[in-house]
């Protein structure tokens, strides 16, 4: 497990977050579940955009740059849907819905991701 710490707001993101180094992880992410606990997450390294189809609930995504560096968000992005494509992404992290606002995370925010 991995812990998402916003160095620049002093919150933290994910204090639970699982992360999708396996093809079949990295294939199924959250579809089925039923939801994502407060303070959970699922980081795709090295991933620029994911889809939200046959998932039950809207998520917050995260993308990040080489420098664990805010790069993007999405918030609330409900089911069935693409997210943005960010070339300049390193990796995302899928966030319960909320979770940015509640963190103050924001474009350009520095992230220590501690378990990657």
């Amino acid at each position: 497990m991995a812990v998402v710490r916003n160095l620049s707001k002093q919150t933290v993101v994910a204090a639970d977050a699982a992360v999708a180094k396996a093809p079949w992880a990295r294939m199924i992410g959250l579809m089925g579940r039923a939801t994502l606990p407060a303070g959970g997450g699922l980081i795709f390294p090295g991933t620029q955009g994911v889809h939200t189809h046959f998932m039950r609930f809207p998520i917050d995504l995260l993308f990040y740059d080489k420098t664990q560096r805010v790069h993007a968000i999405a918030r609330a992005v409900k089911p069935w849907r693409f997210s943005p494509y960010h070339f300049g992404a390193k990796g995302l992290i899928e966030l319960p819905a909320g979770t940015l606002s509640a963190s103050q995370t924001e474009p350009g925010d520095q992230l220590a991701i501690e378990g990657l």
